[in-house]
Parts: structure tokens; sequence; C-alpha cells
């Protein structure tokens, strides 16, 4: 199982800055209506399947952070995750150039700026982007993670026959 540990989300929608720490293997969000839980789950899909939510695609002007849009600063959106891999997981032979790249320990950020039609990717914190082979090898083990944000507004039978496969899968 990949496990995720840390969590940052910066200027997405009602969120100007955000951090879930110390995640386990089982965390639940809780809070009251209109506090971000749901931004939150859609910044991760965002960071995941590259959509805010399923069938919705990306836009920047409508999913930026509202307190800033007056503001003369850079305007871009900024996912963060932090993966430990357990001793458990092994990497497939072909993903061990994945391996190599990220090692057991690593967070993955993912940027996205206006007048900018590719993603930024980031691991380790770096300031340095990586390169487009080295953003294959992150959307490479990004692939292994089946992260799946449903919307509360959505009825489960709905649910039940789009993902019937996949639930059936696990």
């Amino acid at each position: 199982m990949i496990t995720i540990r840390d969590i940052e989300i910066c200027r997405f929608r009602s969120i100007r800055d955000a951090k879930l720490a110390d995640l386990h293997d089982f965390s639940v969000l809780a809070g009251l209506n209109n506090s971000g839980k749901s931004n939150f789950l859609r910044a991760l899909n965002l960071f995941f399947t590259g959509q805010p939510e399923p069938e919705l695609p990306f836009n920047l002007t409508r999913d930026f952070y509202r307190g800033e849009l007056s503001a003369k600063k850079k305007k871009n959106i900024r996912i963060s995750v932090h993966f430990t891999l357990p001793t458990t997981f092994r990497f497939r032979g072909s993903l061990k150039p994945v391996e190599d790249l990220l090692g057991r320990d690593f967070t993955i950020t993912k940027e996205w700026a206006f007048r900018q039609t590719d993603t930024t990717v980031y691991v380790n914190r770096s300031p340095t982007p990586l390169p487009p082979d080295d953003v294959l090898k992150v959307t490479q083990f990004l692939s292994l993670i089946s992260f799946r944000y449903v919307p509360n507004r959505v009825i489960p039978t709905e649910i039940i026959r789009k993902e019937q496969q996949a639930l059936r899968d696990v």
C-alpha cells in the first residue's frame, strides 16, 4: 500500500494555504459546512487526475483562490503530496527508473499557473522543475494509485454503475 503522509494545498478555490500532516492509513476530513472539505478533495482529484471533479476540466480562472484574484503577484495553484512507501511495496522491474528518481520517501509537487499550458512538476521540494522524461516517471508512479473523488451530489447507484468494474477489481 502506498501511504500519503502529508498534503499541502495553496491557492485552490476556497483554500489559501492548508496542510494536513502526519496522516496514517485511515484519515477522516471533518468540519462545518463550507469549511473547505470538498475543495480539499477536489484539489487531490486535480493532483491525481488533472481534473478538479470527474468530467469537469481544470480551469485556472475558476479554480484559483478568490482572495488573491486582484493581487499583482503570480497566480498559481500548488499541490504537494508526501509519500512514504512501505517496505512491502515493490516496483515492478520496468519501473526501476521511477524508483531511482523518487526513492521510498518523497514529495511530489504540481503547480498550475496562468499562461502556462503544462503542469510544472517538482520532486522533494526542489526549486527546479523536472525535465519531461522525469515528469513521465512521476506520471507512471501516480498511475499506480487509484484515486476517486465522488461529489456528494452524485446518486450512489450512478457511482456503482460507472465504477462497477473498478469496485469489482478492488
